[in-house]
């Protein structure tokens, strides 16, 4: 299991997440052999460009012939980041996947939900055991625990706030994480 907070990227071969997403986008690839996670924090358009290059080497370093076909997912929180669909097409365009989705979290984030002001900020989970699932849940920062691999590296050289290895202390628990569905998150199919 791997959890990448601010800055971070790494991989695992069945589980992944991405740390409280506010105004970040989580980024989850899947390709035939693992999953691979990088969180980015709102910066500059340089920054989210360095965030995808890097993920984009990582991943074609670490996949034997490169980066394999495979499916690019990415999160937001509500309306928050309006440049996502923009950020979404230049990964795409690196790693040619085999699809590509933006998931745009809507509901369960407390008042405010759906907005650019959401209440809280939700963790992004996906299990990849012969099929993806997607889930998401508010884990406040003092329920992450260590117990996760770390982190590959950072790409901007900044460590994230809660240093590597933190997993949330019941990611083995489904209870109360939420399985993204068409009802609660806007999906959109990045072509």
């Amino acid at each position: 299991m791997f959890f990448a907070n601010m800055f971070c990227y790494g991989s695992d071969l069945t589980e992944v997440g991405i740390t409280g997403i506010r105004g970040c986008m989580g980024v989850i690839y899947r390709s035939a052999t693992r999953l691979y996670a990088i969180h980015i924090p709102p910066m500059s358009p340089n920054s989210h460009k360095l965030a995808a290059d890097t993920l984009t080497t990582y991943v074609r370093g670490t996949e034997v012939g490169g980066a394999a076909l495979g499916d690019l997912f990415f999160f937001v929180n509500g309306t928050n980041r309006p440049s996502a669909n923009d950020e979404a097409h230049y990964l795409k365009s690196l790693l040619s996947p085999r699809t590509a989705t933006l998931f745009r979290i809507m509901t369960g984030l407390g008042q405010g939900s759906g907005g650019s002001q959401a209440e809280h900020s939700p963790s992004v989970l996906a299990t990849h055991r012969g099929f993806i699932e997607l889930r998401y849940k508010c884990v406040p920062d003092d329920e992450y625990i260590d117990g996760g691999a770390n982190e590959a590296g950072q790409y901007m050289g900044q460590q994230g706030a809660m240093g590597s290895n933190k997993v949330p202390s019941d990611y083995q628990n489904p209870q109360g994480w939420t399985s993204m569905t068409g009802e609660n998150c806007y999906r959109l199919s990045i072509r």
